[in-house]
């Protein structure tokens, strides 16, 4: 008897913790508009060595939008979770933590794992396709405006491989919590 009186009490805690910051808590969608500074440089192997030699930099920036969908759940004060989200050429899969503070402010960071795919526009085929993945850090603060409605903001920067590159991003996201 005692321990279901325990378990119970648990159970109990556990949806009293989690229900007082709701406005952050379970699934989500949403649309990231920001700017994007990529430093790309392409390196070929150099055929008969070890080495690689630089043939070009592919280096741009412009304004990227997309969407993003993730799942998050608070404990008191505390915020977990995880979201997939996208732009032209790249896709990005990040775990976060962060605090809430007066209900309706959020800050957190990220760590995850970004793919970029750049067209090649040197040599003789334009249309190839170069890849490269590594890691995505980040941190933003998100703000409730209404019911369900929340807007953030973000910087992210990734660094990685295949490419020799590095990609950061300031964006601003509107987010629709359901």
């Amino acid at each position: 008897m005692c321990l279901k009186a325990a378990v119970a009490a648990i159970a109990l805690s556990l949806i009293s913790l989690t229900a007082q910051a709701g406005d952050f808590d379970g699934p989500y969608f949403g649309l990231n508009m920001g700017y994007a500074m990529r430093a790309l440089e392409r390196h070929i192997p150099v055929p008969s060595t070890n080495s690689t030699a630089a043939l070009g930099d592919l280096s741009s920036n412009g304004l990227q939008t997309g969407p993003v969908i993730g799942y998050s759940a608070t404990f008191d004060r505390l915020y977990l979770g995880g979201e997939i989200d996208g732009a032209k050429y790249s896709a990005a899969v990040s775990a976060m933590a962060g605090l809430l503070f007066h209900d309706d402010v959020l800050f957190y960071g990220k760590f995850g794992w970004e793919y970029l795919d750049e067209k090649d526009e040197f040599g003789n085929q334009p249309q190839t396709i170069l890849r490269s993945r590594g890691f995505a850090v980040g941190a933003g603060t998100e703000f409730k405006l209404v019911s369900h409605v929340n807007v953030r903001g973000e910087f992210t920067y990734a660094n990685l491989d295949g490419l020799r590159s590095e990609v950061a991003r300031a964006r601003l996201s509107v987010i629709y919590r359901f």
